[in-house]
């Protein structure tokens, strides 16, 4: 009977403790947050793949120097992956630019770069 009275005891004593659906609400939020950050990483990486125009910016490069060791004529046109690169010769305030200029086919994104023109 003492076996049972001190069970009967430890028993009615309040425990402190979480209840189960402290513990489920928890379990929620932790695992909300943790989506919304997946989710948000996700999108950083992605448009950081798609916004990425290193290679394209090497070719235009390339293509800069052509045009200046004249293996290249103006008005010069050329498909590049997705890009559509044109380079012409343009005139602002008497002075001669080439524009070298991409346009993204899909995306219709633009990259415009204008270098000075050599004297000929």
């Amino acid at each position: 009977m003492v076996v049972l009275s001190w069970f009967k005891y430890k028993v009615s004593k309040k425990v402190k403790a979480s209840s189960l659906v402290e513990t489920l609400v928890a379990t929620v939020l932790i695992v909300l947050m943790f989506s919304i950050a997946s989710l948000t990483l996700n999108n950083i990486f992605g448009n950081a793949i798609k916004n990425n125009t290193d290679e394209l910016d090497r070719h235009l490069y390339q293509l800069h120097y052509q045009y200046s060791h004249h293996l290249i004529q103006l008005p010069y046109f050329d498909t590049y992956n997705d890009w559509e690169i044109s380079i012409e010769k343009t005139t602002s305030n008497q002075t001669g630019f080439v524009q070298f200029k991409a346009i993204h086919t899909k995306h219709q994104k633009t990259i415009t770069k204008k270098r000075y023109a050599k004297s000929e």
